[in-house]
């Protein structure tokens, strides 16, 4: 390699140094480096990024090369031509390959591993070698060829979903849906689509509907790339009314297929969801919903609006926190006890530390929120304090004890609440509804058109 690949050779030293131990593979490279002419030059190298790591190199490689300090002190040191300009390192192919395979074969949690310590601690430097690499990552999805960018994207595919906060990554990959090449967009939207983001359903059908030729094909194999069920309805629908554009059934017949085995693959545990709300707004339908036990892997493209037997294929899902000052007003119906609901609130009221009251004529009003409590409660006079920020929520049954849960469901909505907007579907649509489902957890349908609002 030294002589073949002097470039990737130097690389391969600096790495293997990096502990600066006393071993004989450190005692063999740091001689076919002196014999080379090459250490001095490989430890300025070094000690542009990292000066204590060089000072470790020196030390090791005196015993090889008594006059090393004196020789980095006084003079410049020979390279093997550009073998120090990273640019040109020349890494052959072969090498990326194999690179890649023993890559794949490390899970993500440590618990799978089996290693022992000694072994954990060379797989944590692997790890950090590995965060070094994400700037050349981020670069080649920048790349001038549109196959590396598109690729650069699927690498995505394999990961787990990144954190609610992603750092913008959402917003990047949706702005490489823009890209010129439709093979660089479509990878962008089923990356967003396997990280659960609502945008990928809309994306994808548009560049069905609108594309033609390679890019509807290649909208079609992302949809049944994406395992997202909701695609069966749109191509079914689409092959009906295009039934004389045979590339493009071929294609839709291919991704049919493959989301009727994703679908038949599946093993979601059952979740469980709770329409707080729904309203019209600013010209949309509003509906706020928490989804108690799916966790923080929970995303708006799992929160699925339909109406009627179809998708609703644009809407957007954010989550909302009331934040402090949140203020909370309780009305049961008329004539009713509410000391059994007073108690159902005292047992979970700690959960979210929102002021509360069940009495409409306590305090200075302003209230956040409005909760009715049963089937018969009516906000009443209640609503001449609520301004358009209010949220008027309703926890059903007919006593507090059949709503055993409805309690937590609400604290949880106090802190963080899921918020859908979406456009307000044809009269003839059918029913509105909501689904959650994931890979992980699925329920639904839940009703959220009885009212827009309670």
């Amino acid at each position: 390699m030294a002589d073949s690949a002097p470039s990737l050779f130097l690389e391969w030293a600096k790495a293997s140094l990096r502990n600066c131990n006393d071993t004989a593979e450190s005692r063999q490279l740091l001689s076919m480096l002196t014999t080379r002419g090459w250490l001095p030059g490989l430890i300025r190298d070094v000690a542009a990024e990292d000066p204590g790591l060089a000072g470790g190199i020196v030390q090791l490689g005196q015993a090889m090369h008594p006059g090393l300090e004196r020789e980095l002190s006084v003079q410049e040191v020979a390279t093997p031509g550009d073998a120090f300009a990273r640019p040109g390192m020349g890494i052959p192919s072969g090498c990326l390959e194999t690179i890649q395979k023993l890559l794949s074969l490390l899970p993500a949690q440590q618990s799978a591993l089996g290693l022992s310590p000694r072994s954990r601690a060379r797989l944590a430097q692997i790890c950090g070698h590995l965060f070094r690499l994400q700037p050349l990552w981020e670069s080649l999805l920048l790349d001038e060829d549109a196959r590396v960018r598109a690729t650069a994207i699927e690498a995505l595919w394999s990961q787990p979903p990144p954190p609610p906060s992603r750092d913008g990554w959402d917003d990047r990959l949706w702005a490489m849906t823009k890209d010129p090449s439709h093979r660089v967009a479509v990878n962008a939207l089923v990356a967003l689509s396997l990280a659960g983001d609502e945008r990928a359903l809309g994306g994808l059908v548009r560049k069905a509907e609108e594309g033609e030729g390679l890019v509807r094909l290649a909208a079609f194999w992302g949809m049944g790339r994406s395992g997202d069920i909701r695609f069966h309805v749109f191509i079914r629908q689409w092959r009906l009314k295009f039934r004389n554009d045979m590339a493009s059934l071929r294609g839709s017949l291919a991704a049919l297929v493959r989301l009727r085995q994703a679908e038949m693959l599946s093993r979601a545990s059952n979740g469980r969801l709770r329409v707080l709300s729904s309203r019209v707004a600013g010209g949309q339908i509003e509906i706020e919903a928490v989804a108690p036990g799916a966790g923080p892997e929970l995303r708006g493209g799992h929160l699925q609006p339909w109406a009627g037997d179809t998708p609703v294929w644009d809407y957007r899902a954010v989550v909302e926190s009331p934040g402090p000052g949140c203020r909370v007003l309780f009305i049961t119906a008329p004539g009713e006890a509410r000391h059994e609901w007073e108690q159902r609130w005292a047992s979970v009221r700690g959960e979210c530390g929102c002021e509360a009251s069940f009495d409409p004529a306590a305090g200075p009003g302003g209230w956040t929120h409005i909760v009715l409590l049963g089937d018969e409660a009516a906000p009443g006079a209640a609503l001449a304090e609520a301004g358009p920020a209010t949220r008027i929520y309703r926890l059903g049954g007919r006593r507090a004890s059949d709503s055993a849960g409805a309690f937590l469901d609400l604290a949880e909505a106090l802190r963080s609440v899921w918020v859908l907007r979406l456009p307000v579907p044809p009269l003839d649509a059918g029913p509105l509804t909501l689904r959650l489902r994931s890979p992980r957890w699925v329920a639904g349908p839940v009703d959220a058109s009885a009212s827009p609002g309670p």
